[in-house]
């Protein structure tokens, strides 16, 4: 029994083809502007900060900066009279 030439071609060809699509779906996905993940969010960073040793990674985020942002929102909530509103 002979198999066909297209099928030999579909069952080698189709798995690259899907891996291709693939790459390439990811590589738009993180470049373009509209989809892509904040700065220190890609994936080149994440591996980076992965393989890094624990000793050199940040101990405690800026918490600083956190508080900070968590008062500027609750003046923001607030409103001009002060008063928290209800949604």
């Amino acid at each position: 029994m002979s198999v066909p030439i297209y099928y030999l071609f579909g069952k080698y060809v189709d798995p690259l083809f899907g891996v291709f699509t693939g790459a390439v779906a990811y590589y738009l996905w993180e470049n373009h502007p509209r989809t892509a993940p904040p700065q220190g969010s890609h994936l080149a960073d994440l591996i980076k900060w992965r393989f890094t040793k624990p000793e050199d990674r940040p101990k405690h985020p800026d918490w600083d900066r956190i508080k900070a942002d968590l008062q500027q929102m609750e003046k923001e909530l607030a409103g001009p009279g002060g008063q928290t509103k209800q949604w």
